[in-house]
């Protein structure tokens, strides 16, 4: 993210740059262009946990809207913010080796240990309702600790919990205090209930975001290996013939979409799009020209550098697929 980004986010520098829509991800995710340079754009409801740059700084809470807008380079940085977030509510494990685990519980977690409190509060001093003196500064003592775990927050539904046991613990109305931490209990089932529909949302968009990204690395990948055959074909004296040349120079620089560069030009994340962009890649389009001319030296050289630099993208898939499986490996 760029200093005049981050101005603009804070509302700082008097000129807000031109932001034009390239292309809708999934709700909320867009690729984007910003004074000419291509990013997606992540927006989130003002209050979500773990938001997050790229360069792990709080993102952009954008003056005057409800929401908390982000730029990113890859979509890579997408698919992991959107992992820490799940992470931020469901917790998360960590294997240390010698099958020790460090847990790291999640805000679900732990909502749900405070209901369990509550209502274990509840149960304990609701019958009988004529609470004893100390029966009731225990409740109070008890309030006041429940009170803690819920900590600070900005939260709707943990802030009424928060409110109504604190009127608890200032209430000398015995009866009233027991309604008073029953209410909150409902308060943090609430918080619970959001909480699932908000993983339930970030898990979609981050699969709609791992969909769009093996799509596009798959089109890639298979262009990439599309382009490494023909060359190794004419290299053997492949494409002699003038009708041969011709057939492949539509398949690979024609102006459909079905072609090798009309596929690359649909492809839209700025990763990848300033790769296709590039002069070794864009020179793809002149291959038809030069196979018509059967200039095969030059057909060759632009197919070298189209590959070598297509093969990065393909070097990345490869990585993390094995990483993957190894994982999973791991995991059995």
């Amino acid at each position: 993210m760029t200093k005049a980004e981050r101005a603009v986010g804070r509302g700082e520098n008097k000129e807000t740059p031109e932001v034009k829509q390239i292309a809708k991800i999934t709700q909320n995710i867009w690729v984007v262009e910003i004074n000419g340079k291509r990013q997606y754009e992540v927006k989130w409801k003002a209050g979500t946990k773990e938001v997050k740059d790229k360069d792990g700084n709080p993102a952009i809470k954008v003056k005057g809207k409800d929401t908390v807008t982000s730029y990113f380079d890859s979509i890579e940085q997408i698919i992991h913010q959107h992992e820490r977030v799940i992470e931020g509510y469901l917790g998360t494990e960590i294997k240390l080796g010698a099958e020790k685990v460090l847990t790291i519980p999640g805000e679900a977690q732990k909502m749900e240990e405070i209901s369990h409190d509550l209502f274990s509060l509840i149960g304990k001093y609701v019958a009988p309702l004529a609470l004893t003196p100390k029966s009731s500064s225990e409740l109070k003592s008890a309030a006041i600790g429940i009170r803690k775990k819920i900590g600070v927050t900005k939260n709707e539904y943990k802030l009424k919990a928060s409110h109504e046991l604190e009127q608890a613990i200032l209430s000398d109305d015995k009866t009233k205090n027991i309604q008073l931490v029953f209410d909150s209990n409902i308060n943090i089932l609430q918080r619970t209930e959001q909480i699932l529909g908000l993983i339930e949302g970030t898990t979609n968009r981050l699969q709609t975001c791992n969909y769009h990204r093996d799509q596009w690395e798959s089109t890639i990948s298979e262009i990439f290996i599309n382009l490494a055959g023909v060359l190794n074909s004419l290299r053997s004296g492949g494409y002699s013939t003038a009708g041969e040349r011709e057939t492949l120079a539509r398949r690979i620089s024609g102006k459909d979409k079905s072609t090798v560069i009309g596929r690359l030009n649909e492809i839209s994340g700025p990763e990848y799009w300033q790769r296709i962009q590039s002069p070794e890649v864009k020179r793809i389009a002149k291959l038809g020209e030069l196979f018509r001319a059967g200039n095969i030296e030059g057909t060759e050289r632009i197919l070298e550098e189209a590959i070598v630099k297509l093969e990065r993208v393909v070097k990345d898939k490869q990585d993390r697929d094995l990483a993957n499986r190894e994982i999973d490996e791991k995991n059995k």
